[in-house]
């Protein structure tokens, strides 16, 4: 009797499990840049070296801060607010929204990104990190709004023609 439990139980298992893949979806729209602002905060890290509550050994790191600030940017604590129109089609030619990313960028081009997706129907929204010196990315969605209420998944933006980005979105 408890085998057949187990059994039965084991088998409800596998059962929603391959429901719940079965009931994956998909969304692919199309992303234009449409804006891009950029905040350096460099004054803000050598004042932070100068003036950290923190630990009082924060003043010997200032002079690497300057010498790594005589590199490629962006650098720590910088942040990027980039807006796209969103487009249903690679041609775009039929907009279907808009997006906006707000990125703060750590070490080495990597930034952790939080994006806004109005969509017709319903807003989502995601976040995760960012390599900028990779083609791809992909960011957890964690919610959404009306039509994409309780949205759960990941959207990957991969570069398309027209110096666009295809948004693939897979829920589940």
């Amino acid at each position: 009797m408890r085998l057949a439990l187990l059994l039965a139980g084991a088998a409800l298992v596998v059962a929603a499990s391959a429901g719940a893949a079965s009931s994956r979806q998909a969304l692919t729209v199309y992303a234009k840049a449409k804006q891009v602002q950029f905040v350096d905060h460099s004054d803000d890290r050598s004042r932070g070296a100068e003036q950290n509550p923190f630990a009082a050994d924060t003043k010997s790191l200032l002079p690497l801060t300057k010498q790594m600030e005589k590199g490629k940017g962006p650098y720590p604590g910088d942040n990027a607010l980039y807006s796209f129109k969103l487009y249903r089609d690679a041609r775009l030619t039929r907009q279907i929204g808009t997006a906006v990313y707000t990125c703060t960028f750590n070490f080495q081009h990597h930034a952790l990104c939080e994006a806004s997706f109005e969509l017709n129907g319903g807003n989502m929204y995601a976040s995760g990190p960012a390599d900028f010196d990779d083609a791809d990315f992909t960011l957890a969605v964690l919610s959404g709004t009306a039509k994409y209420l309780g949205a759960r998944g990941q959207v990957t933006s991969a570069p398309a023609a027209k110096d666009a980005h295809r948004l693939s979105f897979v829920f589940r």
